[in-house]
């Protein structure tokens, strides 16, 4: 059951985030977090897409915590070093924008599902 819950609240989130509704989506993804608090590799995908959202509404400092707990949840989760690396340049925490990429492309030789040279590309245009 709880299950079923968390996949139907996830759901309303991302698509509040789609719809660029980001203080509805950000709540919503509060809400889904409070599922299964035990469930740390499911609740790493939210924290990430939670960070999202707070970035968005320009919420840095907030954004960047989501992303630390994400990757403390899960140590390979490539996207929430690339989003956190993108949050950090936003507070002009530099060195820590450019380590988190660093993670990230070495994450990447695991990760097969993801390819971080895509990601990292745009990152440092100026």
């Amino acid at each position: 059951k709880a299950a079923r819950k968390f996949e139907k609240l996830k759901a309303e989130a991302n698509e509040l985030f789609k719809t660029r509704k980001y203080e509805e989506a950000e709540e919503k993804y509060s809400e889904v977090l409070l599922v299964d608090p035990a469930n740390k590799k499911l609740n790493s995908v939210i924290y990430n897409n939670r960070a999202a959202a707070r970035k968005e509404l320009k919420k840095y400092e907030e954004a960047e915590q989501d992303c630390t707990r994400a990757i403390e949840a899960d140590e390979y989760f490539t996207k929430a070093f690339l989003r956190r690396s993108r949050i950090r340049e936003e507070l002009e925490k530099w060195d820590d924008a450019v380590s988190d990429v660093k993670s990230a492309v070495e994450l990447d030789q695991f990760n097969s599902g993801f390819n971080v040279a895509h990601s990292v590309v745009p990152l440092f245009e100026f």
